[in-house]
Protein backbone atom coordinates (compact mmCIF):
# COMPACT_ATOMS: atom_id res chain seq x y z
CA UNK A 1 0.00 0.00 0.00
CA UNK A 2 1.43 3.47 -1.49
CA UNK A 3 0.66 5.84 1.37
CA UNK A 4 0.51 10.03 0.44
CA UNK A 5 0.94 13.30 2.65
CA UNK A 6 -1.81 14.19 4.01
CA UNK A 7 -4.10 11.24 3.63
CA UNK A 8 -6.12 9.97 6.46
CA UNK A 9 -5.39 6.63 8.61
CA UNK A 10 -6.79 4.43 11.37
CA UNK A 11 -4.17 2.80 13.90
CA UNK A 12 -4.95 -0.43 13.77
CA UNK A 13 -3.64 -1.22 17.47
CA UNK A 14 -4.98 1.43 19.30
CA UNK A 15 -7.72 4.40 18.69
CA UNK A 16 -7.42 7.10 16.68
CA UNK A 17 -7.24 8.60 13.51
CA UNK A 18 -5.02 10.86 11.81
CA UNK A 19 -3.24 12.76 8.67
CA UNK A 20 0.03 11.85 7.43
CA UNK A 21 2.84 14.42 7.85
CA UNK A 22 5.74 12.80 6.57
CA UNK A 23 6.68 9.57 4.58
CA UNK A 24 9.86 9.07 6.78
CA UNK A 25 10.88 5.76 4.64
CA UNK A 26 9.64 2.53 2.96
CA UNK A 27 8.40 1.54 6.23
CA UNK A 28 7.78 4.64 8.31
CA UNK A 29 5.28 7.41 8.41
CA UNK A 30 4.75 10.01 10.22
CA UNK A 31 1.27 10.52 11.70
CA UNK A 32 -0.57 13.63 13.47
CA UNK A 33 -3.52 12.08 15.44
CA UNK A 34 -4.46 16.48 16.23
CA UNK A 35 -1.96 16.86 19.23
CA UNK A 36 0.35 18.52 16.78
CA UNK A 37 2.76 15.72 18.39
CA UNK A 38 3.12 13.24 15.16
CA UNK A 39 4.40 9.94 15.99
CA UNK A 40 6.25 7.29 13.99
CA UNK A 41 4.46 4.23 12.67
CA UNK A 42 5.01 1.61 10.66
CA UNK A 43 2.88 0.92 7.61
CA UNK A 44 1.88 -2.66 8.72
CA UNK A 45 0.14 -0.50 11.93
CA UNK A 46 -2.27 1.72 10.05
CA UNK A 47 -4.72 1.44 7.35
CA UNK A 48 -6.37 4.18 5.30
CA UNK A 49 -9.97 5.63 6.55
CA UNK A 50 -10.96 5.19 2.86
CA UNK A 51 -8.99 3.36 0.09
CA UNK A 52 -10.64 5.39 -2.25
CA UNK A 53 -9.27 8.88 -0.59
CA UNK A 54 -7.15 10.97 -2.81
CA UNK A 55 -4.04 13.04 -1.22
CA UNK A 56 -6.00 15.93 1.09
CA UNK A 57 -4.41 19.16 -0.63
CA UNK A 58 -6.89 22.41 -0.39
CA UNK A 59 -7.27 23.87 -3.87
CA UNK A 60 -5.35 26.57 -4.85
CA UNK A 61 -8.20 28.77 -6.41
CA UNK A 62 -12.13 28.12 -7.20
CA UNK A 63 -10.62 28.60 -10.85
CA UNK A 64 -7.88 26.02 -10.99
CA UNK A 65 -7.89 23.23 -8.46
CA UNK A 66 -4.79 22.23 -7.11
CA UNK A 67 -3.41 18.65 -9.09
CA UNK A 68 -0.68 17.86 -7.49
CA UNK A 69 -0.73 14.17 -5.68
CA UNK A 70 1.61 14.48 -2.62
CA UNK A 71 3.65 11.01 -2.49
CA UNK A 72 7.10 10.10 -1.60
CA UNK A 73 8.38 12.70 -5.31
CA UNK A 74 6.57 15.76 -3.64
CA UNK A 75 8.50 18.10 -5.48
CA UNK A 76 7.79 19.35 -8.74
CA UNK A 77 11.44 21.96 -8.38
CA UNK A 78 12.04 23.54 -11.69
CA UNK A 79 14.51 25.32 -14.04
CA UNK A 80 13.24 27.58 -15.90
CA UNK A 81 14.79 29.67 -18.81
CA UNK A 82 13.43 32.65 -20.54
CA UNK A 83 14.47 35.83 -22.71
CA UNK A 84 15.98 38.89 -21.25
CA UNK A 85 15.97 41.24 -24.77
CA UNK A 86 17.18 40.00 -27.96
CA UNK A 87 20.55 37.84 -26.98
CA UNK A 88 20.18 37.72 -23.17
CA UNK A 89 18.70 34.53 -20.98
CA UNK A 90 17.68 34.28 -17.57
CA UNK A 91 18.07 31.16 -15.45
CA UNK A 92 16.05 30.41 -12.39
CA UNK A 93 15.21 27.63 -10.03
CA UNK A 94 11.36 28.06 -8.88
CA UNK A 95 9.96 26.10 -5.90
CA UNK A 96 6.16 25.55 -6.29
CA UNK A 97 5.68 23.37 -3.64
CA UNK A 98 5.03 23.41 0.16
CA UNK A 99 8.33 22.39 1.70
CA UNK A 100 11.44 25.10 1.58
CA UNK A 101 14.15 23.53 -0.37
CA UNK A 102 17.91 23.51 0.23
CA UNK A 103 19.85 23.25 -3.47
CA UNK A 104 22.95 23.21 -5.67
CA UNK A 105 23.31 24.17 -9.12
CA UNK A 106 26.47 23.48 -11.28
CA UNK A 107 26.51 24.22 -15.39
CA UNK A 108 29.05 21.26 -17.24
CA UNK A 109 30.82 22.06 -20.01
CA UNK A 110 32.14 18.61 -20.77
CA UNK A 111 33.55 17.28 -17.93
CA UNK A 112 34.20 20.25 -15.92
CA UNK A 113 31.98 21.61 -13.16
CA UNK A 114 30.98 25.10 -12.15
CA UNK A 115 29.24 26.23 -9.64
CA UNK A 116 26.34 28.54 -10.13
CA UNK A 117 24.16 28.61 -6.85
CA UNK A 118 23.35 27.45 -3.54
CA UNK A 119 21.42 27.68 -0.71
CA UNK A 120 17.57 28.48 0.74
CA UNK A 121 14.66 28.64 -1.39
CA UNK A 122 11.48 28.97 0.54
CA UNK A 123 8.13 27.68 -0.80
CA UNK A 124 6.94 29.57 -3.49
CA UNK A 125 9.89 31.50 -4.16
CA UNK A 126 12.38 31.73 -7.09
CA UNK A 127 15.86 32.69 -7.30
CA UNK A 128 18.30 34.00 -9.94
CA UNK A 129 21.40 31.95 -10.86
CA UNK A 130 22.57 32.59 -13.81
CA UNK A 131 21.92 35.56 -16.52
CA UNK A 132 24.17 34.56 -19.61
CA UNK A 133 24.47 35.28 -23.92
CA UNK A 134 22.63 33.08 -26.00
CA UNK A 135 26.54 31.90 -27.33
CA UNK A 136 27.45 30.94 -23.56
CA UNK A 137 23.64 29.28 -23.01
CA UNK A 138 24.92 27.29 -26.05
CA UNK A 139 28.10 26.40 -24.71
CA UNK A 140 26.57 24.12 -21.37
CA UNK A 141 26.38 20.66 -21.82
CA UNK A 142 24.10 20.35 -18.75
CA UNK A 143 23.24 21.38 -15.68
CA UNK A 144 24.13 19.20 -12.42
CA UNK A 145 21.49 19.87 -9.08
CA UNK A 146 21.03 18.81 -6.24
CA UNK A 147 17.87 18.89 -3.81
CA UNK A 148 16.71 18.31 -0.63
CA UNK A 149 12.77 18.97 0.62
CA UNK A 150 12.72 20.15 4.69
CA UNK A 151 10.17 22.34 6.75
CA UNK A 152 12.22 23.92 9.16
CA UNK A 153 11.79 22.48 13.10
CA UNK A 154 10.83 19.16 11.89
CA UNK A 155 11.83 16.14 9.41
CA UNK A 156 13.84 13.72 8.76
CA UNK A 157 17.62 13.96 7.53
CA UNK A 158 17.91 11.91 4.33
CA UNK A 159 19.96 12.07 1.25
CA UNK A 160 19.79 14.86 -1.73
CA UNK A 161 18.25 14.24 -4.83
CA UNK A 162 20.73 14.33 -7.87
CA UNK A 163 19.38 15.25 -11.10
CA UNK A 164 21.09 15.81 -14.53
CA UNK A 165 19.69 17.89 -17.18
CA UNK A 166 21.53 17.65 -20.34
CA UNK A 167 21.39 20.65 -22.57
CA UNK A 168 21.72 21.57 -26.08
CA UNK A 169 19.83 24.19 -28.16
CA UNK A 170 16.92 22.01 -29.11
CA UNK A 171 15.71 22.66 -25.33
CA UNK A 172 14.83 25.86 -26.21
CA UNK A 173 13.36 25.63 -30.61
CA UNK A 174 10.00 23.93 -28.45
CA UNK A 175 7.18 26.90 -28.03
CA UNK A 176 7.97 28.80 -24.88
CA UNK A 177 4.94 28.96 -21.73
CA UNK A 178 3.56 31.25 -19.10
CA UNK A 179 6.12 31.35 -16.38
CA UNK A 180 3.27 32.63 -13.54
CA UNK A 181 6.05 32.48 -10.49
CA UNK A 182 8.49 35.21 -12.44
CA UNK A 183 5.41 36.49 -14.58
CA UNK A 184 6.80 35.65 -18.42
CA UNK A 185 7.22 33.62 -21.45
CA UNK A 186 10.15 30.32 -21.00
CA UNK A 187 10.28 27.36 -21.20
CA UNK A 188 10.58 25.07 -17.74
CA UNK A 189 12.09 21.55 -16.69
CA UNK A 190 10.74 19.78 -14.18
CA UNK A 191 13.46 18.53 -12.09
CA UNK A 192 11.56 15.71 -10.28
CA UNK A 193 8.30 14.37 -11.00
CA UNK A 194 5.45 12.59 -8.96
CA UNK A 195 4.83 9.24 -11.22
CA UNK A 196 1.64 9.77 -9.26
CA UNK A 197 0.83 12.72 -11.21
CA UNK A 198 0.34 10.68 -14.30
CA UNK A 199 -2.87 9.38 -12.79
CA UNK A 200 -4.29 12.60 -12.32
CA UNK A 201 -2.80 14.86 -15.39
CA UNK A 202 -0.72 14.28 -18.58
CA UNK A 203 1.73 16.76 -19.07
CA UNK A 204 2.20 17.96 -22.73
CA UNK A 205 5.97 17.24 -23.43
CA UNK A 206 5.98 20.90 -25.31
CA UNK A 207 5.57 22.16 -21.84
CA UNK A 208 7.88 19.59 -19.49
CA UNK A 209 10.55 17.42 -20.42
CA UNK A 210 10.90 14.72 -17.50
CA UNK A 211 14.32 14.20 -16.12
CA UNK A 212 15.26 11.19 -15.26
CA UNK A 213 17.56 10.49 -12.20
CA UNK A 214 20.57 8.69 -13.65
CA UNK A 215 22.22 5.78 -12.12
CA UNK A 216 25.81 6.54 -10.77
CA UNK A 217 28.66 5.74 -13.30
CA UNK A 218 30.91 3.01 -12.59
CA UNK A 219 34.17 3.47 -11.12
CA UNK A 220 36.78 4.32 -13.52
CA UNK A 221 40.21 2.38 -14.15
CA UNK A 222 42.93 4.25 -12.14
CA UNK A 223 44.15 7.29 -12.91
CA UNK A 224 47.85 8.26 -12.32
CA UNK A 225 49.16 11.28 -12.07
CA UNK A 226 52.63 12.26 -12.52
CA UNK A 227 54.12 15.34 -9.73
CA UNK A 228 57.28 15.58 -11.08
CA UNK A 229 57.92 18.80 -11.68
CA UNK A 230 59.32 18.58 -15.17
CA UNK A 231 56.20 16.88 -16.14
CA UNK A 232 54.02 20.44 -15.10
CA UNK A 233 55.75 23.31 -16.21
CA UNK A 234 57.89 24.06 -19.57
CA UNK A 235 60.98 25.74 -17.30
CA UNK A 236 60.89 24.58 -13.57
CA UNK A 237 64.71 25.49 -13.39
CA UNK A 238 63.26 29.26 -13.42
CA UNK A 239 60.74 28.54 -10.44
CA UNK A 240 61.71 28.86 -7.04
CA UNK A 241 61.35 25.98 -5.09
CA UNK A 242 58.46 26.79 -3.20
CA UNK A 243 56.53 27.92 -6.34
CA UNK A 244 57.08 24.54 -7.82
CA UNK A 245 55.97 22.97 -4.53
CA UNK A 246 52.82 24.92 -4.46
CA UNK A 247 52.40 24.11 -7.70
CA UNK A 248 52.45 20.41 -7.31
CA UNK A 249 50.27 20.46 -4.02
CA UNK A 250 47.42 22.45 -5.88
CA UNK A 251 47.93 19.75 -8.60
CA UNK A 252 46.85 17.27 -5.60
CA UNK A 253 43.77 19.28 -4.84
CA UNK A 254 42.67 19.85 -7.55
CA UNK A 255 42.47 16.12 -8.71
CA UNK A 256 41.17 14.74 -5.95
CA UNK A 257 38.18 17.33 -6.38
CA UNK A 258 37.58 15.72 -10.11
CA UNK A 259 38.09 12.21 -8.85
CA UNK A 260 35.25 13.07 -6.26
CA UNK A 261 33.16 14.47 -9.48
CA UNK A 262 33.93 11.25 -11.75
CA UNK A 263 33.73 8.71 -9.51
CA UNK A 264 36.99 7.03 -9.30
CA UNK A 265 37.23 4.72 -6.50
CA UNK A 266 41.00 5.16 -6.73
CA UNK A 267 44.16 7.52 -8.08
CA UNK A 268 48.04 7.34 -7.95
CA UNK A 269 50.32 9.57 -7.43
CA UNK A 270 53.98 9.80 -8.22
CA UNK A 271 56.12 11.95 -6.14
CA UNK A 272 59.71 10.15 -6.58
CA UNK A 273 61.63 9.90 -3.32
CA UNK A 274 63.88 13.10 -3.26
CA UNK A 275 64.10 14.32 0.13
CA UNK A 276 60.76 13.13 0.69
CA UNK A 277 59.37 16.48 1.03
CA UNK A 278 56.68 16.28 -1.38
CA UNK A 279 55.57 13.28 -0.20
CA UNK A 280 54.98 14.42 3.06
CA UNK A 281 53.04 17.57 1.68
CA UNK A 282 50.65 15.02 0.19
CA UNK A 283 49.90 12.61 2.61
CA UNK A 284 49.01 15.79 4.61
CA UNK A 285 46.59 16.52 2.09
CA UNK A 286 45.38 13.28 2.06
CA UNK A 287 44.79 13.20 5.66
CA UNK A 288 42.52 16.12 6.16
CA UNK A 289 40.61 15.36 2.77
CA UNK A 290 37.20 13.97 4.32
CA UNK A 291 36.28 11.89 0.76
CA UNK A 292 39.57 9.77 0.92
CA UNK A 293 38.97 7.02 2.85
CA UNK A 294 42.81 5.61 3.08
CA UNK A 295 45.95 5.65 1.28
CA UNK A 296 49.27 3.17 1.08
CA UNK A 297 52.64 3.02 -1.33
CA UNK A 298 51.84 1.89 -4.48
CA UNK A 299 52.70 -1.01 -6.26
CA UNK A 300 56.80 -1.15 -5.43
CA UNK A 301 56.94 -3.19 -8.59
CA UNK A 302 55.90 -0.28 -10.80
CA UNK A 303 56.30 2.39 -8.63
CA UNK A 304 59.73 1.61 -6.75
CA UNK A 305 59.03 3.68 -3.33
CA UNK A 306 58.05 6.81 -5.00
CA UNK A 307 54.05 6.42 -5.03
CA UNK A 308 51.41 6.67 -2.73
CA UNK A 309 47.63 5.31 -4.27
CA UNK A 310 44.73 6.60 -2.84
CA UNK A 311 41.06 5.07 -2.26
CA UNK A 312 38.11 7.13 -1.77
CA UNK A 313 34.65 6.87 0.22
Amino acid sequence: MKYRIGQKVRLLHDSGEGVITSLIDKYHVEVDLGDDFPIDVHVNEIVPVDSSEKAYIAPVSEEEPETLVMGPNLLDFSLTVNRKGDKEFEIHVINPERTDILFTCYTQDRRKFEGLAAGKLFSGEAELVLTCSEKALMAIKGFYIQIINYTEGKGHPHYPLTVELPWNRGKINKPSVFIRPLGKEGWIFSLREDPLRKEIKKIDDSEFIRIVQQDQPKPRPTPEVDLHIEKLVKNPHEMKIADMLKTQTNLVEKTLSDALVENYASVVFIHGIGQGKLKKEVHSILRRTPSVKSFEQADPKKYGNGATIVYFR
